[in-house]
């Protein structure tokens, strides 16, 4: 996966982990640590050039310097800076190009509506402009509790 945001995927990238039994099925979240280190292995060995992996765009740039949570890492492209954590949000009643998480609060809203939401994390390097998607993780998808459903889980009981 070549670094940064380009497009928006056509689907969601959610796994659907099916267990034995057919019946339960959970969301998965997809990790791309592996697809990083490879890409950053490229760059390395002169594959890449440096400045096809330093793309960051202007907006998520912005968004990394007003809204992107420090992570301990150094880039490992330049190695001088600290990188930061970006989160953007897909899916229905969103605007195309997705909606910036601004805080944990605002990642809860989102994570206790019925919809479904991906939620895709993005590295940014604040000096060389270093980016790559670290991981989609499902969020929302709560089913809304009615009476109806309430009354049954009480007689379950």
């Amino acid at each position: 996966m070549h670094g940064g945001l380009r497009s928006r995927p056509s689907e969601p990238t959610t796994v659907i982990v099916v267990g034995k039994n057919m019946g339960a099925s959970v969301s998965a979240t997809i990790d791309f640590r592996m697809m990083r280190r490879a890409y950053v292995e490229r760059v390395r060995v002169g594959d890449v050039p440096r400045h096809d992996a330093c793309d960051a765009s202007v907006d998520l740039m912005r968004a990394a310097h007003h809204f992107g949570v420090v992570r301990r890492t150094a880039c490992p492209i330049c190695v001088e800076q600290q990188l930061r954590n970006v989160t953007y949000l897909f899916g229905p009643r969103l605007p195309r190009s997705g909606k910036c998480v601004t805080s944990a609060q605002s990642l809860r809203e989102f994570s206790s509506r019925p919809e479904q939401f991906t939620a895709y994390t993005v590295e940014v390097c604040m000096s060389c402009r270093w980016n790559h998607v670290l991981s989609a993780a499902p969020c929302g998808g709560r089913r809304v509790r009615t009476r109806a459903t309430t009354a049954r889980a009480a007689k379950v009981r």
